[in-house]
């Protein structure tokens, strides 16, 4: 939880991207539709495609501008940007003692001028700025800039590293192009768009938000209440369930795709994966010579995940329940977890066949809020799959994917789940805010 580790801070920080983040939308892109005759598009592309920096970019980019900065200063005002959100951000994070500063590579004088709109005009900016040239054409400047990358504009690594020298814990909050190396040198990370989707490919744990009444959650949330999926989340079962599969395909002799099959088959229940990848078989045969081999093996050929007892020890110390939520069959399932000598630790655990429909329909979610006693709003659902970020979606209830099986971090990062953790350590600082 990320509210139990500001409470271990002594000076935690947070550096907030501008354009795209706090702005609902990009202001140089509203100055440039309203002060340019166009041409501006080539270069922006080429920024985008990685081809030049922004320094770059903007450079040639003010070249097509006809307005002189007093103009711009004067259209700055009426424009809406602001995330209606962030203002309430500020107020609470002011309120704990918490520090917010804005790092953008966009310009400093229309930022200076939108936060004074919002009686936020005490918030550090570090950002580039312009000046009127003596050529009449507006020039760039760079104040932190990095001479050793000269790619950005505003060098954020650089200014994160500088923060450091006062705070000791930074949260980035982010959206676009320019927050890669702040989000990869950050302690927490708030994401959307591009920058969420960059996360999980670099593999980089992330909160995904849509606006700051997001992020704030983010920050006060408490876990009362955890439910987690079996398969791949607590336990690796690949392999039995894998060695049964192929045993049920040489079994029946059916040519088919094998790994397209077994994503179908680690999705849902075995009676409706059976069905689907083996449409003209008996179903109930197919049903059964899975059942027997996987029977036959699965104890012994399915350990608990490295880490996960740690987390379940953590959540018991704490007083946090769990229970858990998943498409094997009910009876298997508490077979299983009570073989591992976990099941003490879940108040329930809720199996295909427990409830009317699988996942993912919330049925299951619904019955383990009941079963631990707590709200959605203090609960988390912990998945592996896009089954089930969608299940926690359907049961409106925060989820956070431990993306380390068959769905990749970037087909996770698709369907937004809430957060975003790549390993069992990770997953344990976001349930115990423990790093």
């Amino acid at each position: 939880m990320l509210s139990e580790i500001l409470k271990q801070k002594q000076r935690p920080v947070v550096a907030c991207d501008f354009d795209g983040t706090i702005s609902i939308g990009d202001v140089s892109y509203q100055m440039l539709e309203k002060f340019s005759h166009g041409g501006w598009e080539d270069i922006d592309a080429k920024y985008i495609s990685g081809e030049i920096g922004s320094r770059e970019a903007f450079s040639g980019i003010l070249e097509r501008l006809f307005a002189t900065r007093q103009e711009l200063q004067d259209y700055v005002p009426g424009l809406m940007t602001i995330d209606p959100g962030f203002p309430e951000f500020y107020r609470a994070m002011k309120e704990r003692g918490i520090d917010v500063v804005i790092i953008s590579d966009g310009f400093k004088f229309y930022i200076d001028i939108l936060l004074e709109r919002e009686g936020l005009s005490e918030i550090p900016v570090y950002a580039n700025d312009i000046e009127d040239g003596p050529d009449g054409k507006l020039k760039p400047l760079f104040p932190h800039h990095n001479d050793e990358c000269d790619r950005c504009g505003n060098c954020k690594r650089g200014v994160i590293k500088k923060l450091r020298n006062t705070y000791d814990y930074v949260v980035y909050v982010g959206d676009g192009y320019s927050d890669r190396c702040p989000a990869q040198d950050a302690d927490a990370l708030f994401a959307k768009k591009y920058l969420y989707r960059y996360a999980a490919k670099e593999k980089i744990p992330a909160f995904h938000f849509t606006d700051f009444s997001d992020v704030l959650r983010g920050f006060t949330k408490t876990i009362q209440g955890v439910i987690f999926d079996l398969d791949e989340t607590l336990v690796d079962s690949l392999n039995a369930i894998r060695t049964s599969f192929n045993h049920t395909i040489d079994t029946l002799e059916v040519d088919i795709d094998r790994e397209a099959a077994f994503m179908e088959m680690m999705h849902w229940p075995l009676n409706v994966s059976m069905e689907n990848i083996f449409p003209n078989v008996d179903v109930s045969q197919a049903v059964k010579i899975f059942r027997e081999k996987y029977y036959a093996i699965f104890k012994e050929m399915t350990p608990v995940k490295n880490g996960i007892g740690d987390i379940l020890e953590g959540l018991k110390a704490r007083g946090i329940g769990a229970a858990i939520a998943t498409n094997k069959h009910g009876p298997i399932a508490r077979e299983l977890v009570a073989h591992l000598g976990i099941d003490s630790y879940f108040v329930d655990i809720i199996g295909a066949g427990d409830v009317k429909e699988p996942k993912p329909a919330p049925d299951m979610v619904e019955a383990a809020l009941s079963a631990l006693g707590t709200d959605r709003e203090h609960t988390v659902f912990v998945g592996d799959s896009i089954v089930d970020v969608t299940t926690a979606k359907h049961a409106d209830i925060d989820v956070y994917a431990l993306a380390e099986s068959i769905n990749t971090p970037e087909e996770l990062a698709h369907h937004t789940p809430t957060r975003m953790c790549h390993n069992t350590l990770q997953l344990k600082e976001a349930l115990l805010g423990e790093i």
